[in-house]
């Protein structure tokens, strides 16, 4: 309760200490306290509101964080975020950063991609439209984005994740 409190603090520091306990927690009730102590003049503490939002895994926080990627404020933790919720409803979010200028923000939509595999409940025309979009993150000019890509292919069973994939171990 201490660091609920601690979310209303005047101090980017404290709230945004404060919201990383509460998702190292898995303090479930505090979802709705850490939505409110987002502040967009604050980058630390976007960053930090949602890293524990993803930590805690909550679909309630799907339109914040998704929010939060498009209008570039802690783009690359809100995306991570999205990933570990596993939400296949994130998926249209994270395939339009896949194509942003931001390298970080590529490969991190693309590693939430690979997350959102495990999700169970995909229909199939957005499960092709993930993986269409992935197998073109795989020719980015960004190796980051190149490895996540494949890596992501590689958990929705796409053959062509192979030859990325033992390009870099080569490497």
């Amino acid at each position: 309760k201490e660091f609920v409190k601690a979310l209303r603090d005047p101090s980017a520091k404290v709230v945004a200490g404060a919201a990383f306990a509460l998702g190292e927690a898995g303090y479930q009730p505090s979802v709705e306290y850490l939505l409110k102590a987002y502040r967009t003049e604050h980058p630390r503490i976007a960053a930090a509101v949602a890293t524990a939002l993803g930590r805690l895994g909550s679909g309630e926080a799907i339109p914040w964080l998704s929010a939060a990627v498009k209008t570039g404020l802690a783009p690359v933790e809100a995306a991570e975020a999205l990933g570990r919720i596993g939400d296949p409803a994130a998926a249209r979010v994270l395939v339009d950063q896949l194509t942003h200028v931001f390298a970080p923000l590529r490969a991190s939509s693309a590693r939430a991609l690979g997350m959102l595999a495990h999700a169970r409940s995909w229909d199939f025309v957005l499960r092709d439209t993930v993986i269409a979009a992935l197998q073109k993150a795989i020719c980015d000019a960004d190796e980051r984005v190149k490895l996540c890509a494949g890596m992501a292919l590689a958990q929705f069973g796409d053959p062509k994740a192979k030859e990325v994939l033992k390009k870099f171990v080569e490497s």
